[in-house]
């Protein structure tokens, strides 16, 4: 990441997203959404049945995005993968 910002400056934001904060199914998905329509790259750590892991390929549908599913855990977090040509889903 320095390298890039060396060279580049800063292009690159990266945002954890605690999973806990969205298991209750009151707590709005709004910021999430917002997070998915500005971001390039979505990169996914869900090893559980989280709410958001559930959610997530809704989130997701009909946005051209490259999504990555950093572990191979459920079915359902491994299909989100889609870099460029290659899609698991």
């Amino acid at each position: 990441m320095n390298k890039i910002k060396g060279k580049y400056g800063n292009i690159v934001k990266i945002r954890k997203v605690y999973l806990d904060k969205y298991e209750d199914p009151k707590t709005p998905l709004d910021d999430i959404k917002r997070e998915i329509s500005e971001s390039d790259v979505i990169l996914v750590d869900i090893r559980g049945d989280e709410r958001l892991g559930r959610e997530l390929p809704h989130l997701l549908t009909g946005r051209e995005k490259t999504v990555i599913s950093l572990v191979w855990s459920s079915y359902r977090t491994l299909s989100l993968t889609s870099i460029g040509k290659l899609n698991i889903a």
